[in-house]
C-alpha cells in the first residue's frame, strides 16, 4: 500500500512540473518590460551631456562586439579609467604592455577605433549634437523626427569599427532608437532577408551584415558615409520594419522590442545550462545556442568569474538593461572587488563622480573633474598625483 501512495505521489509531481513553463524557452509575447523603459531614458540623457559621454557609449558599443556579457561588465570601467589617464589607447604601448584586464576590450581593430573616438569626441559630439537635437525637438510620428533619426544613423556609421547593426546599438544607446541584431538574435531574423540582399554568409559559414562603406575626409579627419552606405542604412531600417512585423510591434516601438528580447536571452545564458528556444508572436520557433561559461571565479583578477559568482542563477533582464549605464558598470565592479585593492579605488572614485581624472594636455598632466573644471596642470604625473590626493583629503574632510 505504501509503495503504492509513494508511485501515485510521484505521478502527480510529475503531472505538476509538466504544467511548469521551461525556463530555456523565451515567449517574446510575454515580455512586458525588462528596463528599456526605466533605463534607456537615463542612458540616452547621461550620453548626450558632453563629449566624454558620448564618446564613452561609443566606446562601449565598440568594446562589446563578439563579447558575452560577463567579459565586459567588469572590464569597461577600467578600460575607461585608462583612455581618461593616457588621453587614448595609442600610447606607444605595445600590446602586451596594456594593462591585462582591458586587453579583450581593446583586440583587433577595437584599439585604432577607441583611439579615434577618444581623440575626436569634441567634433563627433558636435556633429551629432545638431542632428540629436533636431530628434529631441520634433513631434513623435512626425517626419522631422524620422529624417533626424536617420541622419543620427548616418552618423554613427561614419564611426570607425561602427558597421550597420553596432550603429544601430549605439543609435538605441543615445537616442532610444534603432536597435542590434548582433550574433545573439541574428539567427531568429536572417530568414527575412532571403535574397541575400543586406547579410552575408562567408566561407566558413558564419552569418553577418554587409558593408556600409566609409571614406577618410582628410580636411576635417572625419569620415564620411558613401552613397553605397547610405543605400545600406536604409535597407537596415527597412529590415528593422521587417522585423517590427514579426514582432507584432510598431517602427518606433522596435528599439524596445529588441532590447527587452535581448536582455531576457543574456540573462538566460547567464544562469542555464543548455541552448535556447525563443518563441516569436506567431508561434514560430528558433534555436538560440549557449556559448556562456558557467565556471567560478579563479581569483581576484578574474573579472568575468566575479561577475558569474555574483550574478549566475539569478540575473534579470532588468539588471543586464541597467547594467548598460556606465555608473552601474561601476557600482557592480565595486561589489565584486569587495576585500581587494580594487575595490579601495573604485570607492574613491565613485565617490568622486567617477571621472576625475589625469589627462595629458599640451606636455602637462591635468587634473580634470566631471564637470570639466580644470583642478591643476603639473609639468609631471606625480606632480597631478599629488593634487589628486590632496583633493580626495579636502572631501572626505568634508563629508
Amino acid at each position: 500500500m505504501k509503495s503504492l501512495l509513494e508511485s501515485w505521489n510521484k505521478f502527480l509531481n510529475e503531472e505538476d512540473r509538466l504544467d511548469e513553463p521551461d525556463p530555456l524557452v523565451l515567449n517574446i509575447s510575454d515580455i512586458s518590460d525588462s528596463g528599456f523603459c526605466a533605463y534607456n531614458p537615463t542612458i540616452n540623457a547621461y550620453a548626450q551631456e558632453s563629449p566624454e559621454n558620448i564618446a564613452e557609449m561609443l566606446i562601449f558599443v565598440i568594446a562589446t562586439q563578439q563579447q558575452r556579457w560577463y567579459e565586459v561588465v567588469g572590464r569597461f570601467p577600467m578600460l575607461m579609467k585608462y583612455i581618461k589617464q593616457n588621453d587614448g589607447l595609442l600610447t606607444g604601448e605595445e600590446f602586451q604592455d596594456f594593462p591585462q584586464p582591458i586587453k579583450m576590450l581593446i583586440l583587433g581593430f577595437r584599439k585604432k577605433a577607441i583611439d579615434y573616438i577618444w581623440k575626436n569626441r569634441e567634433t563627433l559630439y558636435s556633429s551629432m549634437m545638431s542632428d540629436i537635437n533636431k530628434y529631441n525637438n520634433a513631434k513623435s510620428g512626425t517626419i522631422e523626427k524620422e529624417e533626424a533619426m536617420f541622419s543620427i544613423y548616418l552618423k554613427f556609421l561614419t564611426v570607425p569599427g561602427l558597421g550597420l547593426p553596432k550603429a544601430a546599438f549605439a543609435s538605441q544607446l543615445i537616442i532610444g532608437r534603432l536597435g542590434c541584431i548582433d550574433s545573439i538574435n541574428l539567427n531568429i531574423y536572417k530568414g527575412l532577408d532571403p535574397e541575400g540582399k543586406l547579410i552575408k554568409t562567408d566561407k566558413d559559414g558564419r552569418v553577418g551584415f554587409k558593408t556600409a562603406k566609409k571614406n577618410l575626409d582628410t580636411s576635417s579627419n572625419l569620415y564620411q558615409i558613401t552613397k553605397a552606405g547610405v543605400k545600406m542604412a536604409q535597407k537596415y531600417v527597412e529590415f528593422l520594419k521587417q522585423i517590427a512585423d514579426m514582432n507584432s510591434t510598431t517602427e518606433a516601438n522596435i528599439s524596445k522590442s529588441l532590447w527587452d528580447t535581448w536582455v531576457e536571452i543574456v540573462a538566460k545564458k547567464i544562469n542555464l545550462d543548455g541552448d535556447l528556444e525563443v518563441v516569436m508572436p506567431g508561434g514560430k520557433r528558433f534555436k538560440i545556442p549557449n556559448d556562456y561559461s558557467k565556471k567560478a571565479s579563479k581569483g581576484d583578477s578574474d573579472h568575468a568569474g566575479k561577475f558569474r559568482d555574483k550574478w549566475m542563477g539569478k540575473i534579470t533582464g532588468k539588471d543586464v538593461s541597467r547594467q548598460h549605464h556606465p555608473e552601474k558598470m561601476f557600482e557592480g565592479l565595486l561589489k565584486e572587488s569587495s576585500g581587494t585593492t580594487i575595490r579601495k579605488v573604485l570607492r574613491e572614485a565613485i565617490k568622486r563622480g567617477l571621472f576625475e581624472v589625469i589627462r595629458k594636455k599640451d606636455g602637462q598632466y591635468c587634473l580634470v573633474a566631471k564637470t570639466g573644471r580644470n583642478l591643476g596642470c603639473y609639468d609631471s604625473k606625480k606632480g597631478a598625483e599629488k593634487r589628486e590626493k590632496q583633493v580626495n583629503y579636502f572631501k572626505h574632510k568634508e563629508g
